[in-house]
């Protein structure tokens, strides 16, 4: 996320994807819930709707419905982005204020 932050979106990308394929081989499920969700806040920069959604999904995955999958937070900003970026302010107001008022993100991915 760091390399995203500093406009190093390809190495980010890169990082997320070999370390979301480490976490899958190992079974680490809270690796694969943040990787998921670096990749999905890049995929909603490129409009990619379908794969945004898929990988937000993925903050789940193996998690076993554990009270908080790691990378979800971040799944839902980029949801939200998804949804500014396709002019759906109010879904993305819905999303949104709910972790900037430092709320939880909610329980489902929609």
């Amino acid at each position: 996320m760091t390399e995203a932050m500093l406009g190093r979106h390809r190495d980010a990308v890169a990082s997320a994807t070999e370390a979301l394929s480490i976490a899958q081989d190992t079974g680490q499920w809270q690796w694969i819930s943040l990787a998921s969700g670096v990749l999905a806040y890049h995929a909603a920069i490129e409009g990619d709707e379908a794969h945004t959604c898929g990988l937000a999904a993925g903050t789940r995955t193996g998690s076993r419905d554990r009270v908080f999958p790691p990378g979800m937070h971040r799944a839902e900003w980029a949801l939200g982005l998804l949804d500014l970026g396709y002019g759906r302010a109010e879904a993305a107001l819905e999303r949104l204020e709910p972790l900037g008022l430092g709320g939880r993100a909610p329980s489902t991915i929609r």
